[in-house]
């Protein structure tokens, strides 16, 4: 019997092929998965709004007013603050970018300048968690002006 040539496969040599055959598919298999998890996260739309832009600039005026109490503990350091303010707040702002979308579909001027303003308070409140907030009262007013002034009734 002669024995094998370098081109024909002998049993350990098939028994490798095979191993690392399965091994190369599960990796592909795997990362395949991992880049269709990845992809519907950052590509997903955001949680829908059906409310109207009105009623979503008060929603989200209200949820920066709920952060803003949850986070003035008296005993929290200024981390702490910030932290809480954040999740607070994302109860809230999960449907931001659909209440904008419902905003400049209307079209209307004033509750777009109402979305920005609400916009610069959020942004500015979480600020203040770092620094004297004394600025913030007159943003604070005009967002209440603004909010008084939509349809449908008064301020939260």
């Amino acid at each position: 019997m002669q024995p094998p040539t370098l081109t024909e496969d002998t049993p350990p040599r098939l028994g490798r092929k095979i191993a690392l055959t399965i091994f190369y598919g599960l990796v592909v298999v795997f990362t395949l998965g991992a880049a269709v998890q990845i992809s519907v996260q950052v590509y997903s739309s955001d949680a829908p709004w059906e409310g109207g832009c009105p009623a979503g600039l008060r929603m989200l005026a209200r949820s920066i007013q709920e952060a803003q109490r949850a986070s003035e503990g008296a005993d929290l350091a200024t981390e702490e603050a910030l932290q809480q303010f954040r999740r607070t707040l994302a109860t809230g702002w999960n449907a931001r970018n659909a209440i904008e979308r419902s905003c400049k579909a209307s079209g209307d001027r004033r509750l777009l300048d109402t979305f920005d303003a609400i916009e610069r308070l959020r942004y500015a409140e979480e600020n203040a968690m770092r620094r004297e907030g004394h600025d913030l009262v007159p943003l604070r007013r005009r967002v209440q002006v603004l909010l008084g002034e939509l349809p449908g009734g008064a301020s939260p």
